[in-house]
């Protein structure tokens, strides 16, 4: 049997913490309807918790005006219930704007992929793998990554196992071409996290190797690669 006792007041709902949030979504629709939208949103009859006995008094209304009176012309709304159907007439005149606001947005992601999957820019490619030693320098080794940019290529080398060179003395890495050229990418003292880099296509590289170099005069012949190779790097084909 239901119970038919005084209904209990709702719980009150604090909204100051909503007002500021209600004023910015508000402004997300233009003057024309952003003041409406806040003044709404900041209302605390939008907010407030229906009583918990409300479904009851609907359906003996309902029952009420069945077997006394027949069917008004207008809107029966049982007493009590006034404020839940200011909410639901409010919501309904704001609702357009709503959903417009959304669909707006949605036109505005689905523009940003779209042009971002026209523009042509192909994401970075990683090239990673180990060092290989050749014996020169004993108990060395490391690790290269590779990553291709419009700008070039980004290659970080880690390997602290190498000892560190000063006082005129460093390596130097290099890419070799497919055509058997290399491309000189840049010189350190120790191996430990270094980032080089190179303005070559990466589909042109073959390899990489690190060497042992020293500094020599401008005009010199020995600005090329001294040939003395500590680690190599061959890049994988395809």
């Amino acid at each position: 049997m239901t119970d038919r006792s005084a209904p209990s007041d709702p719980p009150e709902i604090d909204i100051d913490p909503y007002a500021d949030e209600a004023g910015r979504v508000g402004s997300l629709f233009g003057d024309e309807v952003g003041g409406d939208v806040a003044d709404l949103l900041a209302d605390p009859a939008m907010w407030e918790v229906p009583s918990a006995d409300l479904g009851d008094r609907i359906v003996a209304a309902v029952s009420s005006e069945a077997h006394v009176d027949p069917m008004p012309t207008g809107p029966t709304v049982s007493e009590g219930s006034s404020g839940s159907v200011v909410r639901s007439s409010r919501f309904a005149q704001v609702r357009p704007a709503l959903l417009g606001a959304a669909a707006a947005m949605l036109l505005v992601f689905g523009g940003i992929v779209a042009l971002s999957a026209l523009s042509g820019n192909p994401q970075p490619e990683d090239v990673a793998g180990d060092f290989v030693p050749t014996g020169l320098l004993p108990d060395v080794g490391g690790t290269v990554e590779v990553t291709s940019f419009d700008s070039g290529l980004e290659i970080v080398v880690d390997a602290p196992s190498l000892p560190r060179r000063a006082n005129g003395e460093f390596y130097e890495g290099w890419l070799r071409l497919d055509d058997g050229r290399l491309v000189p990418i840049g010189t350190f003292h120790e191996g430990d996290g270094v980032t080089l880099w190179a303005g070559i296509e990466l589909d042109a590289v073959v390899g990489m190797t690190i060497t042992l170099e020293e500094a020599v005069a401008a005009d010199s012949p020995e600005q090329a690669s001294s040939g003395r190779v500590v680690l190599k790097f061959d890049f994988p084909e395809g």
